[in-house]
């Protein structure tokens, strides 16, 4: 809810009922708290961490939020108390206070709009549980209905496939989705917004940091998008997986936890956009992928002439076909997993680079190339949407066995 429809005096009224409550008549410091993050938002007053210790709680300049958790725990319990007052004494109330989690300014939400919005979350998921198990469904029909002659099959003991093929872990299987963020129009109709420079919350967070206007507006959502090309890349993979009998699990990039990357072999299949968790891993990789609306630009480093090449993604004006500069990595984990990540702006890139890894043929010379089953490596991909013309080897690192994946 746009917090400019209300006004100054319903603001303190709201807090005023709020700290006569029976949940903070006893708690001066959470009284006083709230007080000062309400005064915030009056004033239009911008704060972080570091502003309400210095301001709140006489910190001096050297605090250290990485050391001094006084701020988040206080803001934690105050949200509690809060949730705590809203199911209770305010549960009737018509305008609620919250403290959106990760931020620290407050935030007044109408209570209608606040049950639509849970009602929307729970439908969401409904509809994405709904979604992944036609996928499996539709999966499991491609990989065992289609004729064996039809079907790649990558050999068991292939050098650069078999070490997750042997590995006793499970694999997990992340399909890059796109962020959305959620805008409401004045009139009361639902948006939801994709941005190409938007791309997690951390993104979502930066942006309303330097465009305070829409802080009381832009919010976190939970619709994510999946490329239509994803179930093709998958259904190239799995036919090895389903012989082998070996296990595995899909997740979309947006829901991986820590633990993800420490319990199972990852193989990754989606855009650089996409990333979200993941993004610690490449960051420690040697290239790096800059985006702008039209101009995305790549910077891979050869170790062997320590050379810093440099590509942009372009279209050719005739066929109106275009290249993509995709990345295939192969690494181990901390946990002797492994991570397989499959990385393009476009579609095409990862269809292309699947399709090529899932060739056995293209493998064996691939290998007699790197000699190494640990590796970068980039292909210039052409092509249109869904539909890949040619791939081309164009650099690759090989990254020794005592190279592990840092988890930060």
């Amino acid at each position: 809810m746009n917090t400019n429809f209300i006004s100054k005096e319903e603001k303190i009224k709201i807090l005023i009922d709020i700290i006569n409550s029976s949940e903070f008549q006893n708690a001066q410091k959470f009284q006083e708290l709230l007080r000062y993050l309400v005064d915030a938002s009056i004033s239009g007053k911008i704060i972080k961490e570091s502003t309400i210790a210095i301001e709140f709680f006489q910190k001096d300049k050297s605090f250290d939020p990485s050391i001094d958790s006084t701020v988040r725990t206080s803001i934690s319990t105050l949200r509690k108390k809060l949730e705590h007052y809203y199911l209770t004494t305010g549960k009737t109330n018509s305008t609620k206070l919250t403290i959106p989690k990760g931020h620290y300014n407050i935030v007044f939400v109408d209570s209608n709009y606040s049950k639509s919005k849970n009602n929307l979350k729970k439908k969401f998921y409904l509809y994405s549980l709904i979604f992944v198990l036609c996928l499996i469904i539709l999966i499991t029909l491609i990989t065992n209905l289609i004729p064996r002659k039809n079907t790649q099959i990558i050999p068991y003991r292939d050098p650069i496939w078999n070490d997750i093929f042997s590995n006793s872990m499970k694999t997990l299987i992340v399909l890059g989705d796109y962020y959305f963020f959620y805008l409401p129009f004045e009139n009361g109709r639902h948006s939801y917004i994709r941005d190409v420079e938007i791309n997690s919350e951390e993104d979502l967070n930066d942006f309303l940091k330097n465009n305070p206007q829409y802080s009381t507006r832009i919010s976190k959502t939970y619709h994510t998008y999946l490329d239509e090309s994803l179930p093709i890349c998958i259904s190239k993979i799995l036919p090895s997986f389903n012989h082998y009998k070996l296990q595995y699990e899909l997740k979309m990039s947006s829901e991986l936890q820590l633990d993800d990357l420490q319990k199972y072999n990852i193989i990754y299949i989606g855009s650089y956009k996409c990333l979200y968790l993941l993004s610690t891993i490449t960051r420690n990789l040697h290239f790096q992928y800059f985006q702008k609306p039209g101009s995305s630009t790549l910077i891979y480093h050869q170790q062997s002439d320590s050379v810093d090449y440099q590509y942009t993604w372009l279209i050719n004006p005739v066929t109106n076909a275009r290249n993509d500069y995709a990345i295939v990595v192969k690494a181990s984990g901390q946990n002797n997993n492994i991570f397989m990540m499959f990385l393009s702006e476009h579609d095409f890139g990862n269809l292309g680079t699947v399709k090529y890894f899932t060739d056995p043929i293209k493998l064996k010379e691939l290998y007699l190339k790197i000699r190494s089953n640990l590796f970068e490596a980039l292909f210039e991909v052409t092509g249109v949407k869904r539909t890949d013309f040619s791939i081309e080897l164009l650099h690759y690192n090989p990254l020794h066995s005592e190279y592990k994946i840092k988890i930060q």
